[in-house]
């Protein structure tokens, strides 16, 4: 019914318009996931022009920021963009309301197996960590941070 229970979640460009959203309309999202955002393709544009230059105070948004390490691109699946991001986020005050999380390792062939991916996508998941099985394997983190239990009273 209102920004404490609504959140946005998305993966590589989705991952920039969920925060994007949230950031520019906190009175609907309160919550906002971005897995692997693919920062570098706007230009860094949000992180030089909108949250370096802010001087307010945080936005009223829980924040998650994800990347792995590696990608097809031969680059760091968005890692340096998004810590530069989270980092301008504590600037700015996030506290508690921010988790950024790096993936530090593809998986190896026994954890592929059994995470219950195909064997014929191995190779694809040793060598890259922007797909959507990766994304599938950390989606706990993000939907679990942004919904908490509720705490006994």
């Amino acid at each position: 019914p209102g920004p404490v229970d609504t959140g946005v979640m998305g993966s590589s460009m989705g991952g920039i318009c969920s925060i994007i959203l949230a950031w520019e309309h906190p009175e609907v999202f309160g919550k906002a996931a971005s897995l692997s955002g693919a920062f570098h393709v706007e230009k860094a544009g949000f992180l030089g022009k909108v949250l370096r230059p802010y001087q307010g105070k945080p936005k009223p948004v829980r924040l998650y920021l994800d990347s792995g390490v590696v990608d097809f691109m031969g680059g760091d699946d968005g890692k340096r963009l998004t810590a530069a991001v989270a980092e301008e986020c504590k600037r700015i005050g996030w506290g508690d309301s921010l988790l950024h999380f790096v993936d530090e390792k593809p998986l190896t062939p026994a954890e592929l197996e059994k995470a219950q991916l195909r064997p014929d996508k191995w190779p694809e998941a040793q060598k890259s960590q922007h797909n959507e099985f990766y994304w599938r394997v950390r989606a706990w983190r993000p939907l679990t941070f942004l919904f908490p239990k509720p705490t006994a009273e």
